[in-house]
């Protein structure tokens, strides 16, 4: 790549279900080339899977989705959407800018919980260590005359 500077994108792109596995394999194929033409390193990319939609885009429910993550200059970036914008099998794309700071290491959506402390014991641990023995266990019978009684049967 010259020195200017590179920018990550991610292009995202729905293609027709009728277009079948060749016609979709072609199709990415066609497009890491345009993205090798204009000097560009692909990062990663996905697999195609068809995809319902939540609503029709151009009268289809179903479609191929599949994206792509490279690096390029930005002047380049229109001249490949200019590619997906003429190809006839794609419903929709979008090209989105990512961070740096996305690209960074990402952090977990929620932290790990930490191991129970001493400060956080449940009532029934403080009531053993507080005793230093367990209550007994009451009896199912005792428990049906206590019931019994509120009951007033």
């Amino acid at each position: 790549m010259p020195d200017g500077e590179t920018t990550i994108y991610e292009i995202a792109y729905l293609l027709n279900d009728e277009c079948g596995e060749e016609k979709t394999l072609a199709f990415a194929n066609k497009l890491r080339e345009a993205i090798a033409d204009k000097e560009g390193l692909i990062i990663s990319e996905g697999t195609p899977k068809k995809q319902p939609l939540a609503y029709p885009v151009k009268e289809k429910n179903v479609a191929i989705l599949n994206w792509v993550k490279f690096a390029t200059e930005p002047q380049f970036l229109e001249e490949i959407e200019e590619l997906l914008k003429k190809d006839t099998n794609i419903l929709r794309f979008l090209a989105t800018k990512k961070s740096k700071k996305e690209e960074a290491a990402k952090k977990p959506m929620f932290k790990p919980k930490s191991p129970l402390s001493q400060t956080t014991m449940s009532k029934t641990e403080k009531q053993k260590t507080e005793e230093g023995q367990e209550k007994p266990a009451i009896k199912e019978e005792e428990i049906d005359k206590k019931l019994e009684e509120l009951l007033g049967e």
